[in-house]
């Protein structure tokens, strides 16, 4: 390989680099952008969930039409009135004695969950995060190149 050669592929893997960093920072800030916008209105659609701590019943329920055991929780919400669910086996593991940390949905007397918030939301927040970073930080890094370059 010539030094003539050698110059014009630096030169030409300088563009291929020039050329990456701009696709990145684009896509990265301009989807980064609808991601996050997306994330806010799941978030906005979740509604507000409240922290409750609810008494677990074991026993069997008598208000039911099935003679199966059910485990209940029950607690009341900020109006007074009694709440009550039907535990699913999977959070049934988080019983602590006769008492469980869940989140119930404002308003409603019979949702919950055990997460504070939408695992989709959430999700799609730290999507929306990561690809805004990386526009960020290829915009960074395409400046930091510039005046390297000189």
């Amino acid at each position: 390989m010539s030094p003539q050669q050698g110059v014009r592929l630096e030169a030409a893997m300088e563009h291929v680099v020039d050329m990456l960093l701009e696709i990145m920072s684009w896509v990265g800030i301009g989807t980064g952008i609808l991601v996050s916008i997306a994330a806010v209105i799941l978030h906005l659609a979740d509604g507000h969930w409240v922290p409750i701590r609810a008494y677990v019943d074991r026993d069997v329920d008598t208000d039911s039409d099935t003679d199966s055991d059910e485990t209940v929780a029950r607690w009341f919400d900020d109006t007074g009135k009694v709440g009550r669910v039907v535990l699913r086996p999977e959070h049934i593991e988080r019983v602590d004695g006769d008492m469980i940390d869940i989140y119930c949905r404002r308003g409603s007397l019979s949702r919950y969950r055990v997460t504070p918030g939408w695992p989709l939301a959430r999700a799609t927040g730290l999507f929306g995060a990561g690809l805004l970073a990386l526009g960020i930080v290829a915009v960074a890094v395409s400046f930091i190149l510039l005046f390297v370059r000189g």
